[in-house]
C-alpha cells in the first residue's frame, strides 16, 4: 500500500470515531449520450433537456434548461455540480418531438450518466377561423376536434359568436402521423349547417387549415 493510500485509509478510520468529521463527497455529475428518433434511429440535432431536482418531502425545483446542443450525430454532454440529498432528473426537450411513455429520467448523482434518449416525432396543426363580410352579430361557429383537447380552457370544443376572424391555436402538437377529424357547425341567418373534414397530419410537418364562413 502506498503512503497516499495509507493516508486516505487513516482519514476514513478517524472519521468513524471523531464527531463532526465528514468526508467531502464530489457531486459533480455528467450527463451524456445521444438523442435519436425512436423508429428510424436517426440522430436528433439541437435537442436538449430541462433539469430538476426532487428533494424528499419537498416540492421539486427547476434548475435550468440545457438546450440546442446535440450535434449532427445527436450526441450531447453536459456537467453540473449537484447537492447532497435530492434526486436529480431530466426531461428531454426537442422541437418537433415528444417522449413516451415516461419523460422523467433520474440521474445518478456524482457519476457519469450515459443515456440513449429516443423521442417520437410529432405533427403540428394550425387552425384559423375567418368570418367573411357581411358579418352579422348573430353569426356563430362551434367546432370540435375528435379525441384531442384545444387550448381554450382545455375543452374538446370551441365556440365563437359574431366576428370570429382569428387564429384559434397554432402549432398544436399531435403524436406522429395520423388522421384527425374536425367537425364544425356554422349558424348564419338563423340556419345551422354542419361540416366535417378529415385532416392528414405528417410527422415533422405543419398542416394549416382555415375555416371560412
Amino acid at each position: 500500500m502506498t503512503a497516499m493510500n495509507r493516508n486516505v485509509v487513516n482519514i476514513l478510520f478517524f472519521c468513524l470515531f471523531l464527531p463532526g468529521c465528514e468526508v467531502e463527497t464530489d457531486y459533480t455529475t455528467t450527463v451524456k449520450g445521444h438523442f435519436r428518433e425512436v423508429r428510424s434511429g436517426k440522430p436528433i440535432i439541437g435537442a436538449g433537456f430541462l433539469l430538476y431536482h426532487d428533494p424528499l418531502f419537498d416540492q421539486e425545483e427547476y434548475i435550468g434548461y440545457f438546450g440546442n446542443f446535440s450535434d449532427s450525430t445527436g450526441f450531447f454532454e453536459v456537467t453540473f455540480v449537484g447537492e447532497k440529498g435530492p434526486s436529480y432528473y431530466i426531461q428531454p426537450d426537442a422541437l418537433g418531438y415528444y417522449c413516451s411513455p415516461n419523460c422523467s429520467i433520474y440521474l445518478n448523482l456524482g457519476e457519469v450518466n450515459v443515456l440513449d434518449i429516443e423521442l417520437e416525432p410529432t405533427a403540428l396543426f394550425t387552425l384559423n377561423i375567418a368570418n367573411e363580410s357581411p358579418i352579422m352579430a348573430s353569426d356563430s361557429i362551434y367546432f370540435c376536434l375528435e379525441g384531442e383537447y384545444l387550448l381554450d380552457n382545455y375543452e374538446d370544443c370551441w365556440y365563437c359568436l359574431g366576428d370570429c376572424n382569428e387564429n384559434v391555436f397554432r402549432n398544436y402538437p399531435f403524436e406522429s402521423n395520423q388522421t384527425i377529424n374536425l367537425t364544425w357547425w356554422v349558424t348564419e341567418n338563423g340556419i345551422t349547417t354542419p361540416y366535417s373534414h378529415d385532416i392528414e397530419l405528417v410527422s415533422l410537418d405543419t398542416v394549416e387549415y382555415t375555416i371560412r364562413y
